[in-house]
């Protein structure tokens, strides 16, 4: 993998808040940048120039695309934080000279609701979305997975049940 920073995007929600300890661990001596709407790298990745920016600024290598919106059934809202700021960020992305990996999570919640008992999710599912959270995750993957086809080193990989070592989160 190249030389660079590595950036994650919400860094103080739940998954970047656990992933940071992590990435340093794994790449020790790397620069690890984190952002979010606050802090010293502060960044609202639903404005396209303050994504574009920002990825001026840190020319990361990797990207970890963990900012977003959960927890909310205002469709707009959702489509704004999670759709709007993920296209944002692949636009900066392709931009650079060197464009870095950008991982992704999506969502069990694109594939919709299961019956109890239902055998395991395989990848070949359809999706069918209930949810405006699953229905904005699976606009992000898909903006994603259009991005990876057009050449730009995204990776996506759908997310269920997370768990961190700490019993309180």
């Amino acid at each position: 993998m190249a030389e660079g920073p590595i950036l994650i995007t919400g860094a103080g929600g739940f998954l970047g808040t656990a992933l940071k300890p992590a990435v340093q661990a794994a790449f020790p001596g790397a620069a690890v940048i984190t952002t979010d709407r606050t802090g010293p790298e502060a960044a609202d990745l639903t404005a396209k120039a303050e994504a574009m920016a920002l990825l001026e600024r840190v020319r990361p290598r990797l990207v970890f695309h963990l900012a977003g919106l959960a927890y909310s059934a205002d469709d707009a809202a959702l489509h704004k934080a999670n759709v709007v700021a993920t296209e944002n960020l692949l636009q900066g992305a392709r931009a650079l000279s060197a464009p870095p990996l950008i991982i992704i999570p999506g969502s069990a919640a694109e594939y919709g609701p299961r019956n109890p008992g239902s055998p395991a999710i395989t990848e070949d599912e359809p999706c069918e979305p209930q949810s405006p959270y699953g229905r904005s995750k699976l606009q992000q993957t898909r903006l994603a997975m259009a991005a990876a086809k057009n050449g730009l080193p995204v990776i996506v990989g759908r997310v269920f049940n997370i768990l961190t070592a700490d019993p309180r989160s």
